[in-house]
């Protein structure tokens, strides 16, 4: 629904994220939206998090990850957080 509406849909906190995107093309409309009032909300802000981690921006990730549990408090920026450290940890010990 952001690429057809401009708007990224707020799930049920309590139900699992289908998916996660972190291109850049993807950030930027979810920025924009974020901006305009239409996905000023727990949701967006935890994808959005979850695309600056990716592009290797942890303050950013880290930002936008308060952001989310200030707008509801959520179960999975700790998820993504604990997911990610595991992954780098695999991946350095390689």
């Amino acid at each position: 629904e952001l690429l057809e509406n401009g708007a990224l849909p707020a799930p049920d906190p309590a139900a699992p994220p289908l998916s996660y995107m972190d291109q850049e093309a993807w950030r930027v409309l979810l920025e924009r939206s974020i901006a305009a009032g239409k996905s000023d909300h727990w949701y967006a802000w935890l994808q959005l998090g979850v695309m600056h981690l990716a592009g290797e921006r942890p303050a950013e990730a880290r930002q936008a990850w308060e952001n989310s549990m200030a707008r509801r408090q959520n179960p999975w920026r700790s998820w993504v957080t604990r997911t990610r450290v595991s992954s780098s940890r695999q991946t350095a010990g390689r």
